[in-house]
């Protein structure tokens, strides 16, 4: 039973990272993700997960206006505390949730309160924590486990998204006002043939994150800001003892 807990709250924390950082299959490797000279995609252009992008001309850096000014908020890492109302939809499953994140020198902490459970989970420079309170308990289990490349951040992942310029076309959107913020709003499109998952994001001028919905093959996730802090004490990302180490 354990376990099943331990993959659910990954799931949670995985999609979690993936509102907040664009597809990650986006990188590429080895190069293949290289421009010609005029700025369209040289031909056998490859994304990280080894599907074709397909040669982007003057038409795609039409379409993509907004990269620019997308990657320039992204850049940014504020200190933040921003409260979230969470839908996640998964294999038929809806869940919703009322989710904190906060951030604050390359440590991040996100909680979130579901209809029977309540999970909190650091990532830290040197290791991931995970804790579990089911149902009614008083209890709450800590599970230490080991960081995966793939938790970098809770934010945006602009390197992988710079890297990848030819695999995504990004849009400006109309603005938005969340949680009494205004945001600057994009929409992303992956270019692979074959697939074309899309996001959509609004930042504030800070680059904090104010609304995210994220397609991709089998779930959806939407996170909108309900309230908006800067100032994050060295308190709150300090993680629990554990009850138990999770090896790789």
């Amino acid at each position: 039973m354990k376990g099943f807990w331990i993959l659910f709250l990954a799931l949670i924390l995985g999609l979690l990272v993936l509102s907040g950082c664009a597809q990650q299959q986006g990188q590429p490797a080895g190069g293949n993700g290289a421009t010609a000279g005029d700025g369209s995609a040289a031909n056998g252009a490859q994304a990280g997960d080894g599907s074709s992008v397909q040669p982007q001309g003057n038409e795609h850096q039409a379409a993509n206006s907004g990269f620019d000014e997308f990657v320039g908020l992204a850049s940014k890492r504020p200190e933040y505390k921003v409260s979230y109302d969470q839908k996640t939809i998964a294999e038929g499953l809806t869940i919703e949730a009322k989710t904190v994140v906060f951030a604050k020198g390359g440590k991040f902490r996100s909680d979130s309160d579901l209809s029977n459970m309540k999970t909190r989970s650091w990532v830290l420079p040197e290791r991931t924590v995970h804790c579990i309170t089911q149902g009614a308990q008083d209890k709450e289990d800590c599970y230490e486990a080991p960081k995966s490349d793939s938790q970098t951040d809770l934010g945006i992942d602009v390197e992988k998204i710079k890297n990848a310029e030819a695999a995504y076309t990004i849009s400006k959107l109309a603005s938005r006002t969340i949680a009494g913020e205004l945001g600057s709003c994009y929409k992303l499109v992956y270019n692979a043939v074959g697939e074309s998952p899309e996001s959509e994001y609004c930042l504030a001028s800070d680059g904090i994150l104010l609304y995210s919905k994220v397609s991709i093959t089998s779930a959806v996730l939407e996170m909108t800001a309900t309230s908006v802090g800067r100032s994050v004490s060295d308190a709150d990302l300090v993680p629990p003892p554990i009850s138990e180490v999770i090896s790789s």
